[in-house]
């Protein structure tokens, strides 16, 4: 199963506990796809793609998001649990909950997730070039933000430079095309930050998701790694 950067983790949880094969990609649908066709290959099945902002690529007929698709599934798995007197909504609560065959204890839990995406604005290009730097530099020179708020960074994948500080020396300081932009910061405490400079319109998206063992704990640290960002962010003038 496939998912891009931006989407939620809840889906890496699952393959850890359930064992099966997963992985994230760019975001775009043409790079899932291509994934799927490449695995495919490999002798995989890949049944199952999505997207953050509500996109789903399900079968091998159409290798693309697909929405038909998406909601006649959604509604067969409504019909069942209805029709089994359960709703949408407590489905959710369980796999949030759910212990697999793997183990019955707590940390066989996919855990409970909250997400808090948004923007920023940014008219003037060169407002997401200081919010970037911002993030990259400290006292002056490239060592990357260690930490937002009380959260400690633990892992940062910069797409853009082609950087991951669990696997490459700091890389090469360059400028990077503001709708290029792209990192990922993974914190301790279950919170993973993607942000990345919009292709399309002048905006700094950010995609903030927390996986804890319930909701109102996840929601508080997707909620405090926010307003953490945003005083990074402000202070550059966005």
């Amino acid at each position: 199963m496939l998912s891009s950067a931006v989407s939620s983790k809840m889906i890496r949880s699952m393959a850890q506990k359930e064992r099966f094969h997963h992985e994230e990609t760019l975001t775009g649908f043409k790079y899932m796809a291509n994934k799927a066709l490449e695995l495919q290959g490999q002798g995989y099945e890949a049944p199952y793609a999505f997207e953050e902002a509500i996109g789903y690529m399900f079968s091998d007929i159409v290798r693309d998001k697909d929405g038909i698709a998406a909601a006649a599934l959604f509604l067969r798995i409504v019909a069942k649990v209805y029709n089994e007197g359960q709703t949408i909504l407590e489905l959710l609560n369980e796999l949030y909950e759910r212990s697999t065959e793997i183990s019955s204890n707590a940390d066989s839990r996919y855990g409970y997730f909250a997400s808090r995406n948004s923007y920023f604005r940014c008219e003037d290009p060169t407002l997401m070039i200081r919010a970037f730097h911002a993030l990259r530099h400290t006292d002056g020179q490239l060592s990357y933000i260690r930490q937002f708020g009380s959260y400690d960074v633990v892992r940062i994948k910069d797409i853009s430079l082609g950087y991951d500080s669990q696997k490459d020396g700091l890389p090469q300081d360059k400028a990077v095309s503001p709708s290029s932009e792209m990192i990922t910061f993974e914190l301790k405490n279950g919170v993973v930050m993607t942000l990345r400079g919009s292709g399309t319109e002048p905006k700094l998206k950010y995609y903030i998701e927390a996986k804890a063992t319930s909701a109102l704990e996840a929601e508080k640290r997707a909620e405090d790694v926010e307003e953490a960002l945003k005083i990074v962010v402000e202070g550059v003038g966005m």
